[in-house]
């Protein structure tokens, strides 16, 4: 269950969706009632909401390329992966960014020469 929360979007609810229907096989409906309204509002507001939100701000990426780089560095990495596939592309758009510039600045000067 651990390693099923940490996965963006889909994780939490792999964890509380099982229990939420042991609790109504169980009939407990209003514990059940209860873990589907804390799970929908206030675990996914913030797995799919606020960590992005608060992420993209300090990496200044959008949400979408962050949600993906979460995604593919949990696949790639693992669970330690959900915070290193943001900041692998974070780096990269970084490196290419300079890349690009100098590119750009070595094309100037070539053109100046001749």
């Amino acid at each position: 269950m651990v390693i099923l929360s940490i996965l963006p979007i889909v994780g939490p609810s792999l964890v509380w969706l099982p229990a939420r229907v042991f609790l109504l096989l169980d009939g407990a409906w209003v514990q059940a009632i209860v873990l589907v309204v804390w799970g929908a509002a206030v675990v996914g507001i913030a797995d799919n909401l606020l960590y992005p939100a608060v992420v993209g701000r300090y990496l200044r990426m959008h949400t979408v390329p962050l949600l993906i780089a979460m995604i593919g560095g949990v696949i790639v990495f693992g669970a330690v992966g959900f915070f290193l596939g943001p900041v692998v592309l974070a780096v990269t758009s970084t490196l290419m960014e300079i890349w690009r510039s100098r590119a750009s600045e070595a094309a100037a000067h070539a053109n100046a020469d001749d």
